[in-house]
This record gives C-alpha cells, structure tokens and sequence, in this order.
C-alpha cells in the first residue's frame, strides 16, 4: 500500500517536469493531513499554505486560513500517525524533484488529544474548489491527494460536483491524481 502511494506521487510530482521551452515552473498541490513548516527542505519549496477544516479549527482558530502557518501541524503534539502523512508525502515530492513548487491544503484537523479528526467530501471539494479559483495565479500543473475516506455504501461513491470539478481541472491541463485502496470491510 505505502509503495503504490509513494508510486502516485511520484506520478504526480512527474508530471510538473516542464519542457525545456517552458518558462515557468508548474506547481504541484497537496491536499493531506498537515505539514510540518520547521523543517528546512519544506521552507525551501512551499509556496502557499492553506487549511480547510470541517472539525476543529485551522491554526488561526478559524474552517479556513491561508497563509504562513495555515498548513503547520505541530508534531510534538500528534499522538496519531495519520497527521503526519501530509509531511510524508511532501517528503516524496521532494525527493522526485528537489526543487518542486508546492502549495499544500490540510484538510484534516487535529484534536486536541493530537488524533486526527473526521473530515468529508465537503473539505475535498472545498480544496479543489481553491485550486481551481488559484491555479492560474500559482501556475498548478497537477494536484495529488494520498487521502483515505470512510463510507458505508457497497461501493464507493462519487459526488457530481467532484466530478465536475476534476473534469474542469483536467480540461485546463492540470493533473488530478488521487490514490485508492479497497474498503476492507466489503471485501469477501
């Protein structure tokens, strides 16, 4: 499972690599758990930061924040492996192409017990509704999210909106790439 995520990303950190003609650098979003900004080589490549929270709060106390900070997860605090997925994968990024441009979206807060809370669709599509409003201002080439979610339906259902919004991004170039693994609860 960890491979095949570590595959995914590396995909998507792939596909930023520009042509030799292109003048600009593509951006690679990351919609994860949280970030952790102290370290040096995520300085050294994060753009922008932004939270959206449907339970808990973003660093400023607030479902929504950009800016420095708004992605920070801070570690000493987390008792729940889950939270630092987001550095994991920005990790991955890093190491595919050291000089990527990223912009990262938590979308999954922290309790104050330092376990990671629930969050939804509604924040997915909230994320990629931000990318989409942003994604010529931060010249996005493509979008990676690692995330799991937890449904109680046979199969695994796909909002429209969702769909849309894939659709709206893939149509303008960018690369929208997110992992899957089978519920195990279903399986036989």
């Amino acid at each position: 499972m960890k491979t095949k995520l570590l595959t995914i990303l590396a995909l998507a950190a792939s596909l930023l690599v520009a042509p030799a003609s292109a003048n600009t650098q593509k951006t690679l979003v990351i919609i994860d758990s949280g970030i952790n900004t102290e370290l040096d080589w995520v300085k050294s490549t994060l753009v922008e930061e932004v939270c959206i929270i449907e339970y808990g709060t973003c660093p400023n106390g607030q479902k929504f924040m950009t800016g420095p900070g708004a992605a920070h997860v801070r570690y000493q605090d987390v008792k729940d492996k889950a939270m630092h997925h987001g550095s994991q994968m920005y990790s991955v990024a890093t190491q595919v192409d050291p000089n990527v441009r990223v912009v990262f979206i938590r979308i999954v807060g922290m309790s104050d017990k330092g376990f990671a809370n629930s969050y939804t669709m509604r924040s997915v599509q909230q994320a990629l509704d931000w990318v989409d409003a942003n994604a010529t201002r931060l010249n996005v080439g493509a979008v990676s999210m690692s995330i799991g979610r937890s449904y109680t339906e046979a199969g695994c259902p796909i909002e429209a909106s969702f769909q849309a919004t894939v659709r709206k991004l893939t149509g303008a170039g960018i690369a929208v790439v997110a992992s899957a693994a089978p519920n195990r609860r279903h399986q036989q």
